[in-house]
């Protein structure tokens, strides 16, 4: 087994969070090698900031980072990987939407001998918009990149840190999974999914807007068209 990072990115997230982390750690202890959570703070204009400086008391394993100013979906996750000491790093959404038990459900796809394990929404608990906005998402993916994959925004969704050290990232934002795995692909990573849990989220708001929906799509086009050239 190889040292295990998970990766929590939270934006005002307080009713949240807690639970959040208390249930990874009950499932980390479980691991058998060394592990730690990094909790990414997005700049939360709510008590999400109290609220993760007060888990560093609670284990040893925790640390905390700070964005002064929200910086996006994908700049909260890039500090993560970005400061993680494992060799595999968990991305993983505070929300509340995903069994904690389905991390090591992911990173055992890894010892496998596959580089990204994607965890796979298959029984979506969303309202009917999302849904069908997902699944466009998901199969202009299909088509234009040609990968394996049914959810590409699923979590959890574990990673080797050379995929990370390999992949230049470029887009900001929602498309940072669609980029790293299309990305990662294009450079001979090996990628599977797994089927996850999801349940509906009963607190907090979601961040995901019609207007960063459409501009995921445009994005799609620009990052097919850099891969071919």
């Amino acid at each position: 087994m190889s040292k295990l990072t998970v990766v929590i990115a939270a934006y005002n997230e307080e009713e949240n969070i807690e639970k959040v982390v208390f249930g990874v750690l009950k499932v980390m202890k479980e691991y058998r090698d060394l592990w730690e959570i990094v909790i990414v703070d997005d700049g939360s204009q709510d008590c999400t900031p109290k609220i993760t400086d007060h888990l560093l008391t609670i284990d040893n394993h925790i640390r905390v980072f700070h964005h002064e100013k929200n910086r996006g979906y994908e700049a909260a996750f890039r500090t993560g990987w970005e400061n993680a000491k494992g060799e595999i790093i968990v991305l993983f959404d505070a929300d509340l939407q995903y069994d904690p038990l389905d991390i090591l459900k992911t990173v055992t796809k890894l010892e496998e001998g596959y580089d990204i394990a994607v965890g796979w929404r298959k029984r979506r608990e969303e309202r009917k918009h999302r849904l069908i906005l997902s699944r466009g998402l998901n199969f202009m993916t299909r088509i234009l990149f040609g990968l394996p994959i049914h959810d590409i925004d699923g979590k959890p969704k574990a990673i080797r840190k050379e995929v990370f050290n390999k992949v230049a990232m470029k887009f900001k934002g929602w498309m940072v999974d669609t980029e790293l795995i299309a990305r990662a692909r294009y450079e001979g990573f090996r990628i599977s999914e797994i089927e996850v849990k999801h349940y509906r989220r009963i607190s907090g708001k979601s961040k995901v807007s019609m207007v960063s929906t459409f501009k995921v799509f445009l994005d799609l086009i620009s990052l097919r068209l850099s891969l071919i050239h």
